[in-house]
């Protein structure tokens, strides 16, 4: 349950990851996580994520989806930087992209109904930052450990990463 043990769910199992992690999240703006993954990707774990290009959130806000981009941006500069194995798609159809689900080793999915902001996965849950629109809120995660549900799973992060994405550009 997130937000108290939601940090350490993904950070035991991005860090056990040998070879790829798959990430579909409508909102990623967590530092926390994305050092996880930087990490990750540092052992040579290939990490293809896929963000909402148009967060509902961030119009409402009128802050033109900063956030996504933002995150976007850091982990683009890792792969110019590094030559990590790194890609990053935003989704572009008319639907939003809701899903957040990550596979790992496609072995693996943590799934839940949480973003991945630092107020869903706080990496301290007894100091979780204010933030401009979001507070702390009780979400849920589940790690499923069984090939066959991750298979299911990548068969759809591959859908969506293919016919409704586009590859991120920083300019």
């Amino acid at each position: 349950i997130g937000p108290d043990a939601a940090f350490s769910l993904f950070e035991q199992f991005i860090n056990s990851a040998n070879y790829s992690i798959l990430i579909a999240v409508y909102e990623f703006w967590s530092l926390d996580l994305f050092n996880l993954l930087e990490n990750a990707a540092a052992r040579g774990v290939r990490i293809r994520l896929l963000l909402e290009n148009d967060c509902l959130s961030s119009n409402y806000l009128g802050t033109n989806d900063q956030y996504n981009r933002y995150i976007a941006y850091k982990f683009y500069q890792l792969k110019e930087q590094h030559s990590y194995d790194i890609e990053i798609r935003l989704e572009n159809s008319s639907a939003f992209l809701h899903a957040k689900f990550m596979i790992i080793d496609n072995n693996t999915v943590i799934v839940g109904s949480g973003n991945f902001i630092p107020t869903t996965i706080p990496s301290d849950p007894t100091s979780i930052p204010e933030v401009k629109y979001s507070t702390a809120a009780r979400n849920w995660f589940i790690a499923i450990k069984d090939e066959t549900v991750a298979q299911a799973f990548v068969n759809k992060f591959v859908d969506l990463y293919y016919s409704s994405a586009i590859d991120y550009d920083p300019d």
